[in-house]
């Protein structure tokens, strides 16, 4: 059930009591609170969208400069022994930054363009 349903629905009933029992009978402060936790969970859900945007804009950015991370730094050819020096390179660089979330972010980044 959406948001507009339970406005919807929360102000049909509320009409329908208030033809049987008059104004004085509704309970005003409880119809803030209902309506105060209403606006919150809306502004909830709209923070978790733009979050959830950015969040994604962020990924693809990471995901762009490990892809082009050749083209803006020297990096060792591919050996046998190192199949993959800019995986290397790229996490050991996030380590020194002492950012544990964003290396966190970008080891997720790296795992996902191997497997």
């Amino acid at each position: 059930m959406n948001l507009l349903t339970v406005m919807v629905i929360y102000s049909q009933k509320r009409f329908c009591f208030k033809q049987y029992f008059g104004d004085k009978a509704m309970n005003e402060p409880k119809r803030d609170v209902l309506v105060a936790e209403l606006e919150r969970e809306r502004s909830i859900r709209c923070t978790a969208r733009l979050l959830y945007a950015k969040r994604s804009r962020i990924k693809d950015e990471l995901d762009r400069l490990i892809s082009h991370l050749s083209l803006l730094v020297a990096i060792p050819h591919k050996t046998a022994e190192n199949p993959q020096p800019e995986s290397q390179i790229l996490i050991e660089a996030a380590k020194r930054i002492d950012d544990p979330a964003f290396t966190d972010l970008l080891l997720q980044i790296i795992q996902e363009r191997k497997g």
